[in-house]
């Protein structure tokens, strides 16, 4: 029922529910005004024209007024569309206690603003209006202005008959217009969100290639800026050729995680579902994500230490979020003047890794910008790869912080939740 209440509807939906609900009350007045006429011309019957007319003229205004609301607002919002039909139902228990009570054949009418209600409101409202509906109906029940009939007899009972049978029809025709009106409507309104919804998962795909592609730029600077290093290394004429050899080496697997970087993103870029993944286990993803760490920067290993308090769970993980793990590992070993400090932890909940370096630490300035927005940490570098990596991991629902250790250098702590990835 909440997805077809006015309050969760698209904007303009609300008024031209409203409208419909004009059309509905102008035809109402229609067959109010026809029915009077032949009430007093045709059946002679008796009764209060002057308040009747009153009553008339009254929801005359109301629809006037509603109409013109209609126009100018785009949403109408289950509350007012309540009060509305509040007023329809008081303006048909006046016209009914002025025109025989509940022995009025149109006592029928009272069904239409339920349905609205049923088709369009929440369930508070809806019962809101049935307990209005049901109080007016009992006090109908001794409380109206006595018709009198010229004719007697038979002919009461038939002209009775005939108008129960006449409201009837009106009422479902009524009915039977507001709601497939409204299911029109509800239909349309549905296509247009499943298209804003297909245009959603669209976009999030290219955000998700986005950063996949930021983040693998980000990647491809470590073993270009260690190769650039190397190449002067060779240049020096003094280096041995066993340590040329060696450099040659290096400079290998450095172009191997270039190639790596790239196929895995025209790999991503190809793929139907960005955010699937590789099934292994945890322990052997951490250790393959410091190993890969390694070969980025030869000189300064990581020291890897696991502490699972269980059997090391199935996952799925994937590439961005990896590159965002490895990013804040790469930060740590390029600050660092010794080996980084990596401790792997996990519960059947989350895991945990706290990543220690000895380098300077972050300045005061910075700590509240940190993973927010790119900025200048080093140099060499603008901090983009610790925003995307801080922006990833939010993404797969874990938190980032960085403290300042007291013996100097930065403790960073991931956590991320084991269940949004488990296999």
């Amino acid at each position: 029922m909440d997805s077809l209440t006015l309050n969760h509807s698209q904007v303009g939906a609300g008024s031209a529910n409203l409208y419909r609900l004009v059309v509905l009350r102008g035809l109402a007045i229609v067959l109010q005004l026809v029915t009077l006429a032949v009430a007093v011309l045709y059946l002679q019957l008796a009764l209060p024209l002057f308040a009747i007319t009153v009553v008339i003229a009254i929801y005359i205004v109301l629809t006037i007024y509603t109409w013109l609301h209609s126009r100018r607002v785009e949403n109408v919002d289950s509350n007012e569309f309540f009060l509305h039909l509040l007023a329809d139902i008081t303006i048909l228990t006046a016209l009914l206690y002025f025109s025989g009570g509940a022995a009025n054949p149109f006592i029928v009418l009272y069904l239409l603003p339920i349905t609205v209600a049923i088709v369009l409101l929440p369930a508070r409202h809806i019962w809101l209006l049935a307990a209005t509906t049901a109080i007016c109906y009992t006090f109908l029940l001794w409380q109206y202005v006595p018709v009198a009939h010229s004719h007697g007899g038979h002919n009461e009972f038939n002209v009775h008959i005939i108008g129960m049978w006449f409201s009837f029809v009106i009422t479902a025709i009524l009915i039977s217009y507001f709601v497939v009106a409204m299911r029109s409507a509800m239909q349309q309104q549905q296509a247009a969100l499943n298209e804003a919804r297909e245009g959603a998962m669209r976009d999030e795909q290219l955000v998700t290639l986005g950063t996949l592609a930021a983040s693998t730029a980000h990647e491809l600077g470590t073993p270009l800026g260690t190769m650039a290093l190397l190449l002067d290394e060779l240049a020096d004429k003094t280096v041995s050729t066993q340590e040329k050899s060696k450099t040659i080496d290096i400079m290998r697997g450095q172009v191997r995680r270039c190639r790596d970087a790239l196929t895995t993103l025209s790999a991503s870029a190809g793929g139907v579902r960005l955010a699937g993944g590789t099934i292994v286990r945890l322990d052997q993803y951490i250790e393959a994500l410091c190993g890969e760490c390694d070969a980025n920067r030869p000189r300064k290993p990581v020291a890897l230490t696991i502490k699972g308090s269980a059997e090391a769970p199935r996952m799925v993980i994937d590439r961005s979020l990896s590159q965002a793990i490895m990013n804040i590992i790469d930060n740590a070993q390029k600050v660092s003047e010794r080996d980084v400090k990596v401790v792997a932890a996990w519960n059947a909940q989350t895991l945990d890794l706290s990543i220690q370096d000895d380098g300077p630490g972050v300045p005061e300035t910075l700590q509240d910008s940190i993973g927010k927005a790119p900025i200048t940490m080093a140099s060499d570098g603008l901090g983009l790869g610790l925003f995307l990596a801080h922006s990833v991991i939010r993404r797969f629902g874990g938190k980032v912080s960085l403290q300042n250790r007291q013996v100097g250098g930065t403790l960073t702590l991931i956590s991320l939740p084991l269940p949004s990835l488990r296999a």
